[in-house]
């Protein structure tokens, strides 16, 4: 989805850029696992940052639809690589930390 064109003065758009600068739009990495039939274990990693979630096929093409907003040929390409080889990963995928307590991922443990 496109962001709406802003006059370069207006206050809406110092606020968005305050808060890009605050809080910059990162990009992760989904890591996608078919661990059953059709129970997949779903990673998010946000830069040093990573979520767990296990969740069934239909859960999936929701959460690849909202919130990681991929686009239907990309989702279908998704599945027959899952359905080919079990895994998949999707690089540039743009979550929120807070869409992704929303949509039920957990913070995994860390190694350290």
């Amino acid at each position: 989805m496109l962001a709406p064109t802003l006059p370069f003065n207006s206050p809406a758009r110092a606020n968005l850029d305050v808060r890009n600068r605050i809080q910059p739009i990162m990009s992760g990495i989904l890591h996608i696992f078919r661990s059953q039939p059709d129970i997949y274990q779903v990673n998010y990693t946000l830069g040093v940052t990573n979520y767990v979630r296990t969740c069934t096929r239909e859960q999936l093409e929701h959460l690849l639809v909202t919130p990681a907003a991929l686009d239907d040929a990309l989702i279908a390409g998704l599945f027959d690589e899952l359905n080919a080889h079990d895994k998949v990963t999707v690089s540039d995928v743009s979550i929120t930390p807070n869409q992704v307590s929303s949509h039920g991922f957990e913070p995994m443990p860390s190694d350290a």
